[in-house]
């Protein structure tokens, strides 16, 4: 397990787009989830698994961010 990678999510209105860095700069996840709740929720598990430190970053707060937002608040 890595220490630290940064998450960045591309917020759509049907689909999100994840991409997570590490410190190398290599791109061990890149993922295309649709906007309902078990695909952000296994994503969120996913890019959890990868390292002891996330740092994430959203594109947008709109509606369409909602849930990913809240899941991330969590």
């Amino acid at each position: 397990m890595q220490q630290q990678v940064w998450a960045g999510v591309d917020i759509g209105k049907t689909h999100h787009h994840a991409v997570v860095i590490d410190a190398d700069g290599n791109r061990p996840l890149s993922r295309r989830v649709a906007n309902d709740e078990d695909p952000p929720v296994r994503l969120l598990a996913d890019v959890i698994g990868l390292a002891e430190t996330v740092t994430w970053a959203v594109d947008m707060r709109t509606d369409g961010a909602a849930l990913m937002l809240a899941l991330l608040d969590e």
